[in-house]
């Protein structure tokens, strides 16, 4: 691609986050809660996923947040999109085959964080059609624990109301953003953990998320 063009497409991005998402925000009277948990050392946010407009609404929020960028990991699929393909691109997100994790997407989750900068990513795997939370998968322990650093849990509110299944057209809803306290994870680093404790540990990280979005974590 041509610089030019690149300029262009990034130009259109980023007039479509402060034009649209924005004033969204605006509308919705979106409050961001406890952002004072959120340590100095690097680290993983840990998010429940409800919408289409989790990512894109989120990603304002916690780009270049106190001087750091996050960057979020995204499904394959999402890179195959027309559409949210350019997204992708654009916040750097990093692209992960679920179903084959090699050594390259391990490098690069290792890079962020040692240049000081957040990793985003929904436990969960996939959004949930009803609201409530499903199943979190073990990678987010298993990189939390490889590259040494705390998981932050935060809990989104409101944003399923915002675009449930079945609807195509945002609807204006109050979205609050709550921040949990980090989960420190020190006493494992170095040791070799059976499967039932790397459970342990995500099922912790998904029961702060449970209570930050006022429900039951039931795995």
């Amino acid at each position: 691609m041509s610089t030019i063009v690149r300029k262009i497409k990034w130009f259109f991005l980023e007039y479509v986050t402060w034009c649209f998402i924005w004033p969204f925000l605006l509308l919705c009277k979106s409050e961001l809660r406890n952002y004072d948990n959120l340590p100095a050392e690097p680290y993983i946010m840990a998010f429940n996923h409800v919408s289409y407009l989790d990512w894109f609404i989120i990603y304002p929020f916690f780009n270049k947040i106190k001087d750091k960028r996050i960057i979020f990991i995204g499904k394959k699929r999402l890179f195959e999109h027309r559409l949210f393909k350019h997204f992708m691109e654009y916040a750097n997100v990093i692209c992960v085959d679920q179903e084959k994790v090699n050594k390259a997407f391990l490098v690069q989750v290792r890079k962020i964080l040692k240049e000081g900068n957040i990793l985003g990513i929904f436990p969960e795997g996939t959004r949930s059609e009803d609201g409530k939370l499903l199943k979190g998968q073990s990678g987010i322990t298993r990189l939390a624990l490889m590259n040494k650093v705390p998981v932050v849990p935060v809990g989104l509110n409101g944003f399923y109301d915002i675009l449930p299944k079945g609807k195509k057209i945002p609807r204006i809803h109050k979205l609050v953003i709550d921040i949990g306290e980090p989960i420190y994870l020190d006493q494992y680093y170095g040791k070799k953990l059976a499967e039932n404790e790397i459970e342990s540990i995500t099922r912790l990280i998904m029961t702060q998320i449970g209570q930050l979005t006022h429900q039951e974590y039931n795995y």
